[in-house]
């Protein structure tokens, strides 16, 4: 969706090159129309030159034409609709226990980067991290409620 898109242009300025009602929406420091200035040398799109008016996506490995993006270095996106995320939420459910243990909230912190690695990749949008994060704090309140449950012999 995302190359088929950057084909069309950019979807948010009119008065810019490239402007497209279906293309996508500029963001800055993900989606970003390729200009002179940009693609000059030692600009951040300086990769990119000769392809000024195009759509630049960064990607973990730098700036790229949309028209050439891959998720997942170079997997194709699947084609299946939005799901939990998995890492979202067993890493969410991991941070609420050891949250809990320690005291410490920088667990969660380090959940939420992992959470966010599907959004990266291309596999997943914004709705599939929260509602995993979501179930995530219910399912580690309930285990930690559990384990402690254990750890006092009132288990059964």
């Amino acid at each position: 969706m995302i190359r088929e898109l950057a084909f069309q242009g950019q979807s948010s300025d009119r008065h810019q090159p490239s402007y497209s009602a279906d293309g996508l929406p500029l963001v800055a420091g993900l989606v970003e129309l390729i200009t002179k200035a940009s693609s000059a040398p030692g600009q951040r799109h300086a990769a990119l030159a000769g392809h000024a008016g195009d759509i630049a996506i960064r990607t973990a490995h730098g700036w790229t034409l949309g028209t050439r993006w891959l998720p997942r270095d170079g997997i194709v996106t699947p084609p299946y609709p939005g799901w939990v995320s998995d890492g979202s939420a067993f890493g969410r459910a991991a941070a609420t226990i050891l949250t809990a243990e320690t005291g410490s909230p920088r667990y969660r912190r380090t959940a939420d980067g992992e959470g966010i690695s599907g959004l990266y990749a291309g596999t997943q949008i914004a709705a599939d991290d929260s509602a995993g994060r979501r179930i995530g704090v219910r399912v580690g309140k309930r285990a930690w409620a559990l384990a402690r449950r254990y750890f006092a012999g009132t288990a059964g």
